[in-house]
């Protein structure tokens, strides 16, 4: 447990470093706009469309949810998410991420929310977590995604795998650098 924390702290001590190094950025290039994100879900493409009509011209950018996993580690993408994503991108938001969660949707219908063994499965050594970043990537610049959003939950339950979610996220921000392709990640 203590261990746990202490990777939890960690992992806060640097969101709070970026959050501040980003305000001093910021400050010294005498930006002050605040940007306003919407987050839509397939579950509910109607109304997310709906609201996204009227408020559009407010915002900077689109987080549309989600990208998933089969029990093989492959992507799947809601049946109700293309319908989504097409409606955001026929409205010209200016900015579209790619939201991914650590959801499992089974060849037999059963759905398997913040799955864990996911996470072990594409986090099981440096190879398969650095595959499993160059497979973001390639999905969201394939998708013409302005930013990819990595939404993984549960993680901090397991110690272990918490150490080898810290290695992908480096790998990620690494190499989504080279393709000069941002990334948020929520925590």
């Amino acid at each position: 447990m203590k261990k746990t924390k202490k990777i939890c702290l960690s992992i806060l001590y640097l969101a709070l470093a970026i959050v501040i190094l980003g305000g001093i950025y910021a400050k010294n290039k005498a930006v002050a706009a605040v940007e306003q994100y919407a987050w839509v879900v397939y579950w509910d493409a109607d109304s997310c469309i709906e609201e996204l009509n009227r408020g559009k011209n407010n915002l900077s950018g689109v987080s549309i949810f989600a990208l998933n996993f089969d029990e093989n580690g492959k992507f799947v993408f809601p049946q109700d998410w293309k319908k989504l994503n097409n409606a955001v991108t026929k409205m010209g938001v200016s900015k579209r991420y790619l939201t991914v969660v650590n959801d499992v949707f089974s060849t037999k219908g059963t759905t398997f929310p913040k799955d864990l063994n996911i996470m072990k499965l594409l986090f099981k050594n440096e190879k398969t977590s650095l595959n499993h970043v160059t497979e973001l990537i390639k999905e969201a610049k394939k998708g013409g995604y302005d930013g990819l959003e990595i939404d993984y939950e549960g993680l901090w339950k397991d110690p272990d795998l918490v150490k080898k979610y810290q290695l992908f996220l480096q790998q990620l921000t690494a190499e989504s650098a080279k393709e000069n392709l941002p990334v948020r990640i929520i925590l």
